[in-house]
């Protein structure tokens, strides 16, 4: 139900990493705490369910520790954008 929304605060977090030094710091740090929480949630409820291997929760958690630390990872804003493209319209359809 909230897939489409979720997919789109992923395209957002994905310019936001390709945008890192452009945006004010104090969005980067919120954008950042977001897409952790997300991360750590979607991680922790996997893992209740015995399902350890979250990707997406993984990948939510890598993007915002390299936010909230002004990290350059090369490229993740690529897969980012790809699986919040994906969330997006698979939420969409479903």
């Amino acid at each position: 139900m909230l897939l489409w929304l979720f997919g789109l605060f992923d395209v957002v977090v994905g310019g936001s990493l390709l945008f890192a030094s452009s945006i004010p710091a104090t969005i980067l740090f919120w954008i950042g705490a977001l897409v952790l929480i997300k991360g750590l949630t979607s991680v922790g409820g996997a893992a209740l369910q015995k399902y350890f291997f979250d990707w997406m929760g993984w990948l939510d958690i890598v993007a915002g520790i390299a936010l909230l630390l002004h990290w350059s990872v090369p490229l993740l804003w690529i897969i980012i954008i790809a699986k919040g493209l994906w969330s997006f319209f698979a939420g969409l359809n479903g």
